[in-house]
């Protein structure tokens, strides 16, 4: 679990090390006068029921009103097992992900473009003018107003 690596300058000099032990802490420096630039934070009581993530880890999916209202419903924090799993619903998360895989099979057969994002280069970059029906934010804006989205929860 622990980790060492040099950083080296373009002329292959040693200009840093980071070391450290990566679920606690990481430094970077040289041995004594190293800084740390990572620290797990203090984990809440009930973390073990959480998996033992941090409050950072156990906020990340946390959904608002206003949020909830700027996302598209294929948007993965909206994903049924997913919220079942963090209410610590383990065998109805599990049921929940066998029906999504198992609707997400079916689905396989058919084809599938790209609602928001086109391939370039082997990456995909976010539609914009080309096509303006298709315009992310715009239709964000307009909270997805007569976007067509495939069922996938």
């Amino acid at each position: 679990m622990n980790i060492f690596r040099h950083i080296t300058s373009y002329k292959k000099d040693q200009v840093h090390k980071i070391f450290g032990r990566w679920h606690e802490e990481v430094y970077c420096g040289n041995d004594k006068a190293a800084k740390c630039i990572w620290r797990q934070s203090a984990v809440p009581e009930n973390s073990k029921r959480y998996y033992g993530f941090t409050r950072f880890a156990i906020e990340l999916n946390e959904l608002d009103d206003d949020l909830r209202q700027q996302l598209p419903p294929t948007d993965t924090r909206f994903r049924p097992d997913q919220r079942l799993l963090e209410a610590g619903q383990i065998e109805l998360a599990e049921k929940e992900k066998a029906r999504i895989e198992a609707a997400q099979r079916l689905r396989s057969t058919s084809t599938y473009a790209p609602k928001w994002f086109k391939c370039d280069d082997d990456s995909y970059t976010l539609i914009r003018d080309e096509d303006p029906s298709y315009y992310y934010w715009k239709k964000r804006e307009e909270h997805w107003t007569g976007v067509e989205f495939v069922q996938l929860w």
